[in-house]
């Protein structure tokens, strides 16, 4: 049975109202994320702290539980820099 996009727009829905915030480096707060959503997708940006190089970015909720997390990148952040995450519902997973 196909996830419908009705389903899909909930989950959306659902994972905006989490996201709060984001973590940098497991140390600097974030807390002004611009958020996109689409009918089976939701985009967040957020604009990396400066002079840093950013290895981790966790998505917190309001009680600083953990959404979602990306790992495994190499951010020289010594000019302004926008990092944007798309997080895409399909049948399966998300």
């Amino acid at each position: 049975m196909a996830v419908t996009t009705f389903y899909k727009e909930q989950l959306v829905g659902t994972t905006e109202n989490l996201l709060a915030k984001a973590l940098i480096n497991g140390s600097v707060e974030v807390t002004t994320l611009n958020i996109t959503t689409y009918p089976d997708s939701i985009t967040v940006e957020i604009i990396l702290p400066p002079d840093m190089v950013v290895t981790r970015i966790d998505f917190l909720d309001n009680e600083d539980n953990i959404i979602t997390s990306i790992t495994g990148i190499e951010i020289d952040t010594s000019v302004t820099t926008v990092f944007s995450h798309n997080i895409q519902f399909v049948q399966g997973g998300a």
